[in-house]
């Protein structure tokens, strides 16, 4: 049983832990519900919905410094937690809206 599991995390790497990170850098640009983050000579799109809404620009600024953690994606990074230079959460109480 366990070799199987292991043959299929080796098969479909989605299904293992290994997507989750955390990236650390400065913010280059803002948008409704994501920014891009400068982390060494790299640009990191950031989708920040789940964290901020659709109101990531009321708490985040270009030239923030951020510790993003959340799900690595093909071109992006789903946030599911930001945290300042300061340690504060910058979207602390921000939800994102539902559907209605």
């Amino acid at each position: 049983m366990r070799l199987l599991l292991l043959l299929l995390l080796a098969t479909a790497p989605g299904l293992a832990w290994a997507d989750w990170t955390t990236v650390e850098g400065t913010v280059e640009r803002v948008w409704e519900d994501g920014l891009s983050l400068k982390v060494g000579d790299d640009s990191v799109r950031v989708d920040t919905w789940a964290v901020c809404g659709d109101a990531t620009p009321l708490h985040i600024r270009v030239g923030d410094r951020l510790s993003i953690e959340g799900d690595r994606e093909l071109v992006s990074l789903d946030a599911a937690r930001i945290t300042g230079a300061d340690g504060n959460m910058p979207c602390q109480g921000a939800e994102p809206r539902g559907e209605n």
